[in-house]
């Protein structure tokens, strides 16, 4: 996904339990549609208010996803520089396009919400892409929205 080349670069970083009755086939076969469903399941609210709880805890510095300064970087794109530099947030509207590029560094990608589509190829919640320095890739569109964790490594 990686929206930022070059010059864009600059800009954008500076604007800112086990069952052995069954084989593993059939265990595969019965998860299947929890990662082809292609929605996210909210967890409850006080999940999310449990791990605050536990993180606001924690020595070091919490950045809250709706804190900080974001970019928007193309329509209904908008990007978070976060701790190292290196790593942002992407945060795409319903029907986002990021035009094809080619990649300036080695580039991680995990999607944490929502859904992603790059070259015609769909991915989900938990799914991870890499994508090498001087690669290059169609359009990346999403239908939902979605939210990307993106590491560069030089």
């Amino acid at each position: 996904m990686g929206s930022a080349g070059g010059h864009e670069h600059e800009e954008v970083f500076g604007k800112m339990s086990n069952n052995n009755s069954s084989s593993d086939e059939d265990h595969e076969d019965s998860l299947i549609g929890l990662f082809t469903a292609g929605h996210d399941v909210a967890p409850p609210a006080s999940v999310w208010a449990a791990i605050a709880d536990q993180l606001d805890g924690l020595q070091g510095k919490i950045d809250r996803k709706n804190d900080g300064i974001w970019a928007e970087t193309a329509p209904h794109v908008r990007t978070k520089l976060l701790w190292d530099g290196r790593s942002l947030l992407i945060e795409c509207g319903a029907g986002a396009v990021i035009p094809e590029h080619e990649h300036w560094a080695d580039e991680r990608i995990i999607v944490i919400s929502g859904d992603m589509i790059v070259d015609n190829r769909s991915y989900f919640v938990g799914d991870t892409l890499w994508m090498a320095n001087g690669s290059q890739h169609g359009e990346t569109t999403t239908r939902s929205g979605c939210l990307l964790l993106i590491s560069y490594v030089s």
